[in-house]
């Protein structure tokens, strides 16, 4: 092969990361061959739209190899950010050039990823397809033992639990020889294992678990993770900022949708749940309707949903004041409520002003004082704790 030093990079990276950055200073390897290396490594540190956004910049390489890689990069990336069909074309592209080289380990690489992207969309007849190529490809490397090990437990947590199961004590006996990259990724594929399983305490463990990886920590999964699993388990409220999750634009949108059912606000979820269905119009159905494998969304979808069918209505006639409104809304809500939210409810309109603002910080005064409610208040929320829940006069 042409690129054969940019070969043993590569096969070098999987296995001894910190060793392949020195090489990003060796002189054998062309600009495009080191970029490529920098995307990688860019990946690692979960960047994916800077790696994206770099091989996007890098001009297609006339030598194959080299192409096929700026490609595989890529369609990393574009999984990883949640854009599966992109990823897909990009890795079956990627693919159609590492065939016609004698470099297994980067078909089994590729067609490991392919299972991934099945997985992430929760497709098992082509996860089972692609399961029995990669079992079909020479061992090059270890560390396809080992993903080949996470391939089967992904694969039976789908369609057969006791199996499942199985492989996962398989597993608990060779982590030790994971790499970071591997056990952080089986983790997540083990967390949403006992989410479908309903086995919310073991989720709750293996989050833990998760927190021993310091990286891991900080990425919008695990917080994704954390915040969700909270909600189902305490019905803690969904608080987040988006610019926490802009390199995660579905993560994102899904938490601003419960968020929105958590506030009541049926604008702002339609809104929302029409953005989730443009982007992936497959999984996004009319009304609320999502196709996908239960995970903590769905769950959390399905709670929401079935509140709003319940919900009692309250209706605003004329002989009842502000005040008695504003007590049935905290009274019969399970989650805090925004100051926008409230005011809009009890003025028919959204605030314009920060003196509308005070008309409410008013109310809550009097309601405090005049009815000895403890009303609370959190990050621009009120709310009254269940177990202080009033009636309303």
């Amino acid at each position: 092969m042409q690129q054969k030093t940019f070969y043993k990079t590569l096969l070098e990276f999987n296995t001894n990361p910190a060793k392949a950055k020195q090489c990003l200073s060796d002189k054998r390897l062309t600009l495009a061959e080191k970029k490529i290396l920098e995307g990688y490594l860019l990946i690692r540190n979960n960047e994916n739209q800077l790696a994206l956004q770099m091989m996007k910049q890098l001009s297609p390489s006339d030598l194959p190899f080299v192409e096929g890689q700026r490609k595989f990069v890529m369609g990393l990336s574009l999984n990883n950010m949640s854009f599966f069909d992109e990823a897909e074309k990009m890795i079956k592209e990627a693919l159609i050039i590492f065939q016609k080289f004698e470099a297994p380990y980067f078909l089994f690489a590729g067609h490991f990823l392919l299972f991934t992207i099945y997985s992430n969309q929760a497709r098992p007849d082509l996860m089972k397809e692609t399961l029995d190529f990669l079992e079909s490809i020479p061992v090059v490397l270890d560390i396809q033992k080992i993903r080949l090990l996470r391939c089967r437990f992904d694969y039976f947590s789908l369609v057969n639990e006791s199996k499942a199961r199985e492989v996962l004590k398989e597993i608990e006996d060779v982590k030790k020889e994971m790499s970071e990259g591997d056990i952080i990724s089986h983790l997540v594929c083990e967390f949403m294992f006992f989410v479908q399983c309903d086995e919310l305490n073991h989720c709750e463990k293996v989050l833990n678990e998760m927190k021993k990886y310091r990286k891991f920590n900080l990425t919008e999964n695990f917080n994704y993770m954390k915040k969700l699993l909270a909600h189902i388990q305490t019905n803690a409220p969904v608080y987040f900022y988006e610019n926490d999750f802009k390199a995660a634009p579905l993560l994102s949108l899904q938490l601003k949708l419960i968020h929105s059912f958590e506030e009541k606000n049926a604008a702002a979820a339609e809104k929302t749940w029409e953005e989730l269905s443009l982007l992936y119009p497959k999984s996004y159905l009319p009304d609320f309707h999502y196709v996908g494998r239960k995970c903590l969304f769905s769950l959390c979808l399905e709670k929401h949903h079935s509140s709003r069918k319940s919900e009692l209505v309250i209706h605003k006639v004329d002989a009842q004041s502000k005040l008695d409104l504003l007590l049935k809304l905290l009274s019969s809500s399970e989650t805090p409520l925004t100051k926008g939210n409230i005011y809009e409810q009890l003025w028919d309109q959204a605030p314009e002003f920060k003196d509308d603002l005070k008309k409410l910080t008013r109310l809550i005064s009097r309601a405090r004082s005049e009815r000895g409610v403890e009303i609370k208040s959190r990050k621009g929320t009120y709310y009254v704790e269940i177990q202080k829940k009033i009636k309303a006069s």
